[in-house]
């Protein structure tokens, strides 16, 4: 995530961790990486990240982050789990 969306990787972690303590996103521990997944945890935070993300999908930020997903370098990914 930080090869794609530029920031530093402390900045990134915050921001995960806040999205896990509202309940839209879970992860779990492989190795010394965590995995996160969307994982509303009730109705109300699924219909809102559900309309958030339609909105989101319309954007020219969002076309260029999925080309930026695209073409990163993927191979480290899957290292050491």
């Amino acid at each position: 995530m930080v090869e794609v969306i530029g920031f530093a990787q402390p900045t990134i972690s915050r921001h995960l961790q806040r999205l896990v303590e509202a309940g839209f996103i879970s992860f779990t521990k492989k190795g010394n990486y965590l995995i996160y997944s969307l994982a509303p945890e009730d109705q109300d935070a699924k219909e809102i990240l559900s309309l958030v993300l339609k909105q989101l999908k319309k954007t020219p930020a969002f076309t260029e982050l999925k080309a930026s997903l695209t073409q990163a370098d993927k191979s480290f990914l899957w290292r050491d789990l």
